[in-house]
């Protein structure tokens, strides 16, 4: 909350804010409050001029860049299925907490992995897949 004082300087009445130099008539006030809402409602026209820009890569960069993402999400998999297959490994052998760990690690990582091609999509616009 600002802290400001009015006075009077003939017919107008002036705001004076103590942490800046502002002054403005309270009808300023007023019309610059009736112009921001115009503005930001939509209903004054704002003079600006619609670009588009669509991102776009070469294709020897968007192949290399999908190919490279493509084998490390291949390698992630294999890490995924090798935790899983270490956490049983060790369920069976009795060390139930490391079990529990590398197993829950692998179904974690499972999940994000199913989820990282779309978010990966989403994110960049469809300009790089991945490749498996």
């Amino acid at each position: 909350m600002f802290r400001g004082r009015s006075y009077k300087n003939g017919s107008r009445t002036y705001i004076y804010f103590s942490e800046g130099n502002l002054h403005m008539s309270r009808r300023g006030i007023v019309r610059a409050a009736v112009l921001l809402s115009l503005a930001v409602t939509g209903i004054l026209p704002a003079a600006a001029v619609d670009i588009t820009i669509t991102p776009s890569l070469p294709a020897e960069a968007q192949q290399g860049i999908s190919t490279v993402l493509g084998w490390l999400y291949l390698v992630a998999w294999f890490a995924v299925f090798g935790a899983g297959v270490w956490g049983v490994f060790n369920l069976v052998r009795g060390d139930q907490d490391a079990g529990k760990k590398y197993l829950g690690g692998a179904i974690v990582g499972a999940i994000v992995l199913a989820a990282l091609p779309s978010l990966i999509n989403s994110l960049t616009g469809g300009v790089i897949t991945i490749n498996i």
